[in-house]
């Protein structure tokens, strides 16, 4: 993440989320009817499908979902495209330290924070960081719903 990193710190978040939220305006018109969602961003939304297509290009789709609304994100001309998951460490604790059960309620699933960054080459970085710690990164040309 360019902008948004963890932190303690709240005075600081909220400058690093001011930042982000102006390097974001010049994502608006290359991104058109897209914008307004990813403007709101996707805290809390539940990812539900990631599928990889490769025909001509490489496309990717990701399902995320909230109580209330359904959005599919078509990701064209992908040029990377990383996820970082391990599941053994999504794990719970008992009191003696030991792992017990997969976190299930919110597991890899639930937005924690997104960030989308204009590159330089006019391309777009969307990355996505869940509660569970899974990182997913996608570089690409065009962003628009299915």
């Amino acid at each position: 993440m360019k902008y948004l990193k963890l932190t303690e710190d709240y005075a600081l978040w909220l400058q690093q989320l001011q930042d982000y939220q102006a390097a974001l305006a010049g994502c608006a018109e290359k991104l058109g009817a897209v914008f307004p969602a990813i403007k709101s961003g996707f805290h809390d939304y539940r990812l539900s499908e990631l599928r990889l297509e490769e025909a001509e290009e490489i496309k990717i789709y990701l399902t995320l979902n909230d109580f209330e609304q359904h959005q599919i994100l078509e990701f064209s001309k992908v040029e990377q495209f990383e996820v970082t998951y391990e599941a053994r460490n999504y794990r719970f604790t008992d009191e003696s330290g030991k792992k017990t059960a997969v976190i299930t309620d919110d597991g890899y699933g639930a937005v924690e924070v997104d960030e989308l960054v204009l590159l330089e080459d006019g391309k777009l970085s969307y990355e996505f960081r869940f509660f569970s710690g899974m990182h997913v990164l996608i570089k690409c040309a065009e962003i628009d719903f299915a």
